[in-house]
């Protein structure tokens, strides 16, 4: 299945895009996902990563401790950003 993959911030900076067509395996979650993204750009290798990420699946927010039961499906648009907190 191919997802649509929209990085933001601090992760469009990192991988120098700001889209990406990602293809995974059917059932895939939002978990192996994030394992592609790892697997594919050393960048997201050098510290956990999934600390600061945040994620957007179809315009509703997913939680980082969430991902592995989140099901991903063909065409899903997804949104990777940075966490931030602030005042």
């Amino acid at each position: 299945m191919q997802i649509k993959l929209r990085l933001l911030g601090f992760f469009q900076m990192m991988l120098g895009t700001m889209y990406l067509d990602v293809e995974l395996p059917p059932d895939s979650t939002a978990h192996d996902l994030w394992q592609e993204l790892v697997g594919r750009y050393v960048q997201l290798q050098k510290e956990d990563m999934s600390k600061i990420a945040g994620m957007s699946l179809n315009g509703e927010y997913k939680y980082v401790q969430d991902w592995p039961d989140v099901l991903l499906q063909d065409g899903d648009e997804v949104d990777l950003l940075t966490q931030m907190g602030g005042g």
